[in-house]
């Protein structure tokens, strides 16, 4: 299903939304993961994208440094 269309879906039926950030943030906090920004680097090489100033304020929620320091 398309991300969009998905989102309005989960959204008209009341659903809380966590996005791929989110389960990541989640997982770095209960040390599933141990670095978000390696994580976060992987998946830039692939073709998912997310914003710079969006990876940048993940990082910092969990006391990382910005990817490409």
């Amino acid at each position: 299903m398309d991300d969009l269309k998905a989102r309005k879906l989960a959204e008209k039926l009341g659903l809380f939304i966590t996005g791929t950030l989110g389960v990541l943030l989640q997982a770095k906090r209960e040390d599933y993961i141990p670095s978000l920004k390696e994580v976060l680097n992987q998946i830039q090489q692939t073709d998912f994208r997310l914003s710079e100033r969006l990876i940048t304020a993940a990082l910092a929620q969990v006391g990382e440094s910005s990817v490409n320091e």
